[in-house]
């Protein structure tokens, strides 16, 4: 053999073998907002892989390796393993990399070696160790290639690579994949929540007509109200262990481990009113209920949506009832949260959900009233509006007992009314004949003429028919 052809050979094994040390793990940033994984990280649902035990087996990804030199006859290549892999992991005996046949020739529990027997791979191919079981069947079929770890060693799962050449005598490519790719490439498993984001997208925005004597019956446009909450699925979902799937290897589907989701609405309606409305989820099978709230005169609504996957959006309308069935409405608020089982929340964002207001009543309190043996009380109203105006009451006494006196007269329209005699009536009705009292005085009519200044109230007490006094309201400077 001439010397030029012995030089031409060794030029090219030089190019075949290289000195490159750049071989990396490819990463994907996007499976978090602040975290990078492996391009085949297989993504676990937080909630559901809290349901596995540590010793439920599970499937590692496809793992891909860019290795950063060329390889020949000779060189080796060893994947290392953060924890354990189960004994149930099949590895194929022969991996293809352009000519070069790798073959498999040590294996511990944490580590995998494969040696070029023949052939050549370029610097930057790729070496893929494969997955081909899918099921728990699969798991135990020893003629599928594929990685299984238990679920505790798999949970942050990393895998790092070296190589050497001459058989094992000189380090060759090596995992640059801290540097190059971000330090978390090489993480084979993670943990995302399933669950997004609920929103109000629409609110209960319902005017309660005040204007007639039906004691706000009706709403002044329409005749139901709404409010929606839309559902969106977070950034990047989890593919594995999900509560209410089945992935082939775990099955969540179970009622125990579903997702449950419950929308609760509190609301400053009363409860006693409660039947008096239809309330209807937009969601195929859900199932609405009441029940008295914290405050116990409030109502809570419960809306318990079918066990899945996921949580929905929905519309929930409430329609007031009709005729011998209207409901007597106010100014309410309502509030809705979104959990699991009532429990665990699901969703955020899903807050206020709107409210009612009221259009065509005026509320006037006098702070303070006596009753009793050589009291006589004056309260007169001035309605200097064009309409007759009805006229309710409520009294509060010292011990905080609340008395409701419904509609104590009408206000006519451009007149003065006498109130004093119907709400002392009414408080002896009610057994309250001594004391003291604040009164909340409700003027309902044309929402126009019901306003501050074409209303006015004048109260004051007699003592002994000798003495006056005069009480301040808020109609006439009262805070």
């Amino acid at each position: 053999m001439n010397n030029f052809f012995k030089m031409s050979l060794v030029a090219a094994a030089i190019a075949v073998s290289g000195t490159a040390t750049a071989g990396t793990f490819a990463g994907n940033n996007t499976v978090k907002a602040d975290v990078t994984a492996n391009e085949n990280a297989v993504i676990f649902s937080t909630e559901g892989f809290a349901k596995l035990t540590g010793t439920d087996l599970q499937l590692a990804p496809v793992i891909s390796y860019k290795l950063g030199a060329a390889y020949i006859i000779g060189d080796e290549l060893t994947f290392t393993f953060s924890a354990a892999k189960d004994a149930k992991s099949v590895l194929p005996t022969t991996i293809m990399v352009d000519t070069a046949e790798f073959n498999l020739i040590a294996q511990t529990t944490t580590t995998v070696k494969y040696r070029v027997i023949s052939g050549s791979a370029k610097a930057a191919s790729l070496f893929v160790v494969p997955q081909q079981k899918t099921t728990a069947a699969d798991i135990n079929d020893s003629a599928k290639s594929g990685l299984v770890f238990t679920a505790a060693n798999l949970d942050g799962l990393t895998v790092a690579a070296s190589a050497t050449k001459n058989n094992g005598a000189d380090v060759h490519d090596v995992d640059t994949t801290t540097t190059d790719s971000g330090a978390a490439a090489n993480l084979l498993s993670l943990k995302t929540t399933q669950f997004g984001k609920s929103t109000v997208t629409t609110k209960l925005n319902a005017v309660v007509d005040q204007s007639a004597p039906t004691l706000g019956k009706a709403f002044v446009i329409g005749t139901d109200d709404a409010f929606t909450v839309t559902y969106k699925a977070p950034k990047v979902m989890p593919v594995k262990a999900l509560l209410g799937a089945d992935d082939g290897v775990n099955d969540l589907t179970a009622a125990a481990d579903s997702v449950a989701p419950i929308m609760l609405i509190e609301a400053t309606l009363p409860i006693a009113d409660i039947a008096k409305y239809t309330i209807k989820s937009s969601v195929v099978g859900a199932v609405v209920s009441s029940a008295a709230g914290t405050i116990p005169a409030n109502a809570d609504i419960t809306i318990t949506y079918p066990k899945g996957t996921t949580v929905p959006s929905d519309t929930v309308t409430i329609t007031p009832k009709t005729g011998a069935s209207a409901p007597t409405m106010g100014a309410y608020t309502f509030a809705a949260a979104i959990t699991a089982n009532g429990s665990t929340p699901l969703a955020s964002a899903a807050a206020n959900v709107g409210a009612w207001t009221t259009a065509g009543d005026y509320v006037v309190t006098i702070p303070y009233m006596p009753f009793g043996t050589g009291l006589s009380q004056v309260i007169y109203a001035n309605n200097k509006s064009v309409s007759d105006v009805e006229v309710s009451a409520v009294a509060t006494d010292e011990n905080g007992t609340v008395h409701d006196l419904g509609v104590v007269g009408t206000a006519k329209a451009a007149s003065v009314a006498k109130l004093s005699t119907p709400i002392k009536n009414a408080l002896e009705a009610e057994g309250f004949t001594s004391g003291k009292v604040a009164i909340e005085i409700t003027f309902r009519g044309n929402s126009t003429d019901v306003l501050a200044g074409k209303i006015q109230v004048h109260s004051g007490y007699n003592a002994n028919a000798s003495d006056r006094g005069f009480v301040a309201n808020t109609s006439n400077g009262a805070q």
